[in-house]
């Protein structure tokens, strides 16, 4: 956010002709998932403020959190079989990828040998 002006009416009460407020944001998060089903979300804010208003006593003001959530869901969602299905469906897809490429080749051998007459 950049720089935002507001008038003054009254320079003695706000030491300025013109207010000039800075605000900067610095925030991120990161969330990892686990196989049981949980979740964990480390998350990071940072504001820091500032105005030309020499009568303010908490010129500029900067706040900051760190925050970390752990989630782990007791009843949907929750469990190794629910969660791993996707890896699960994924190997199974690898062997039966598996087992159709040893059928071709058996076949592609009988074919050669059949063609061949080495038998």
């Amino acid at each position: 956010m950049g720089p935002h002006h507001l008038p003054q009416q009254n320079t003695i009460t706000t030491g300025t002709t013109s207010l000039v407020s800075t605000n900067k944001l610095a925030n991120f998060n990161i969330q990892e998932n686990f196989v049981t089903g949980g979740t964990a979300t480390l998350s990071y804010n940072n504001t820091f403020s500032e105005q030309n208003a020499y009568l303010n006593l908490f010129n500029p003001v900067t706040t900051a959190y760190f925050d970390l959530v752990v989630a782990q869901p007791l009843l949907q969602g929750f469990g190794l079989a629910l969660n791993n299905r996707t890896i699960r469906v994924a190997k199974n897809n690898l062997r039966a990828a598996d087992i159709v490429f040893k059928q071709q080749v058996v076949v592609t051998v009988g074919t050669v040998v059949q063609a061949t007459g080495c038998w």
